[in-house]
């Protein structure tokens, strides 16, 4: 229903939604040997008694069907921003695509430790 599975989609608020509830409980899941682990199956049975489905042949960030940058990014920072403040996500996930630049990989280590948890430089050695 949200168009994702991140985080959020399993946090009370999402799993208390009174309309996911609702699809939920309407919804039964089966499982078929023959669907891959990068494959989803959907069949809507409608109240009219037509049935819609769509199969997915391969799913969206697997290796044959890579997210783009732009939905890394986006992706990281749904999740990041559980645990770190806005500005910091950004600038995570700014040193992480110039990773290869950093004179010091203690840069990411640091950014990505909550401000309210850092207490102090922690080094991290090789």
């Amino acid at each position: 229903m949200r168009g994702k599975a991140g985080v959020q989609e399993y946090a009370d608020a999402a799993v208390n939604d009174p309309d996911i509830k609702r699809v939920r409980e309407a919804a039964t899941a089966t499982a078929d040997p023959g669907v891959t682990e990068d494959q989803a199956g959907v069949e809507v049975v409608l109240a009219d008694g037509r049935t819609l489905s769509v199969f997915v042949e391969q799913s969206l960030g697997n290796i044959n069907k890579p997210l783009s940058d732009r939905q890394l990014d986006a992706k990281f920072r749904d999740q990041a921003v559980e645990n770190l403040a806005a500005d910091d996500v950004e600038r995570l996930i700014e040193l992480c695509w110039k990773i290869e630049d950093l004179s010091d990989v203690n840069e990411v280590v640091h950014a990505a430790v909550p401000a309210s948890a850092r207490s102090g430089s922690h080094a991290v050695t090789a």
